[in-house]
């Protein structure tokens, strides 16, 4: 077989893993459709989604995949109830009940939005249980769509070596920019530890363009996510080599600091520990941050059961910003049981048993758990495409009620499934 022969068939065989397959040809069609649907959707959110107005665009066809969905499910599947719907519908009852409670305050009702929206996700795949790792490749490939779409927004300054400003307001604020690259960095590292050479360039880049964003929540949260991954794949057996990578990976971290390039960066670090282990205020934007801490958890105080709603959470604290804390802004806005159904719902996925590598979907739980500590993440969009996959159960698995009496198609019988 000749060079030319194998690259096709490796193409071929590429494409094939992207391809839902069943006996039924629509439904087949009808799956790919969606499954097409939901890779834009997700390029779109993460490339556009802040970019006003064409960010409207992605939300339009959010909609649209949304629909299909549960179209899909109305045809081929069925509906029910289980632990993750109730949870769902729970978390956002109590957002609507704090938003009652705090006399409908200028609220935004985007986070019901974005839990609510997981359900046709939900639903869909848990209908077959091939197709979600047809999913989480699209997802990965969405990140890669992202980062090709920074370096091509900033080509000029990438090929010019220019980073004496940060990099990234064309598309969103540079610390939301790093919610992307923290999980872009931990996919695209396990893939590569895990000898898949393809990413090893994406690896890179991420890691160059989360330095031209000059997010230093950010670089930390992939220095620590580096760890945990290394941790995953070598644990126990291998603690020679993960004792042996870790070094390697913080010395090179360490050193990337002292390139000329990045002198203003180091600077601020090194203003960054000098503020955080002293008295000194020649970072305000880390001291400016404790206040927003601390007068974030005296707005919790004030209600801890149901909050104060999101607009008094945010405009009470100091100098009207965030906590720059998900969970924080979180129970401050709705109280401490909207945290905790909040937080239980990455945890759920842990549990579910769904044919997934269980290493991948820790390490993509963690990594949304990570950031949600130092960056303001409840509206990053990304988890709420994720999490839906991660949890989703077999179509035979047991329900809190019953697949046998859940609402269905009354067209549809056991030939549908696969």
């Amino acid at each position: 077989m000749n060079v030319k022969a194998k690259l096709l068939m490796g193409i071929k065989k590429t494409l094939s893993d992207f391809v839902f397959k069943d006996k039924s040809s629509k439904k087949s069609f009808f799956a790919n459709i969606v499954n097409l649907l939901f890779f834009i959707t997700v390029s779109l959110t993460i490339t556009i989604g802040r970019i006003y107005p064409i960010h409207y665009i992605a939300n339009i066809l959010f909609l649209i995949m949304s629909l299909a969905m549960m179209i899909y499910v109305f045809l081929y599947s069925r509906f029910f109830i289980d632990h993750f719907v109730v949870l769902i519908i729970i978390f956002n009852i109590l957002i609507i009940f704090s938003v009652i409670l705090n006399n409908f305050a200028q609220e935004s009702f985007t986070l019901n939005l974005l839990t609510l929206g997981m359900l046709p996700t939900y639903y869909y795949f848990s209908s077959f249980d091939n197709n979600r790792k047809i999913a989480l490749k699209f997802f990965t490939l969405s990140y890669v769509v992202f980062n090709i779409f920074f370096l091509i927004m900033y080509f000029e300054d990438f090929v010019s070596l220019n980073f004496s400003y940060r990099l990234g307001d064309k598309i969103a604020n540079q610390n939301d920019l790093a919610t992307y690259l923290v999980t872009a960095h931990s996919i695209y590292f396990y893939l590569v530890l895990k000898k898949n050479i393809f990413y090893l360039p994406l690896l890179f880049l991420n890691i160059i363009e989360m330095i031209a964003t000059g997010s230093r929540s950010g670089l930390i949260n992939i220095l620590i996510m580096s760890f945990i991954v290394l941790f995953l794949v070598f644990g126990r057996a291998k603690r020679k080599q993960f004792i042996i990578i870790s070094i390697v990976v913080f010395a090179l971290a360490y050193l990337t600091l002292y390139l000329p390039l990045f002198n203003d960066l180091r600077l601020r670090f090194h203003n960054l520990f000098i503020s955080l282990f002293t008295n000194s205020t020649v970072d305000e934007s880390v001291s400016n941050r404790i206040s927003l801490l601390l007068n974030s958890v005296e707005v919790f105080l004030e209600n801890p059961f149901f909050g104060k709603g999101r607009e008094f959470a945010f405009y009470s604290t100091f100098d009207g910003g965030v906590a720059h804390n998900t969970f924080i802004e979180i129970a401050s806005s709705y109280g401490v049981f909207s945290l905790i159904i909040f937080v239980v719902l990455f945890l759920l996925s842990f549990s579910q048993s769904n044919h997934i590598d269980p290493k991948f979907k820790l390490i993509l739980v963690i990594s949304f758990l990570i950031f949600y500590l130092t960056l303001s993440g409840q509206m990053y969009k990304p988890p709420y495409f994720a999490l839906p996959i991660l949890t989703a159960m077999p179509r035979n698995k047991p329900r809190m009620i019953p697949v046998s009496t859940s609402i269905s198609h009354p067209l549809t019988n056991e030939n549908n499934y696969e």
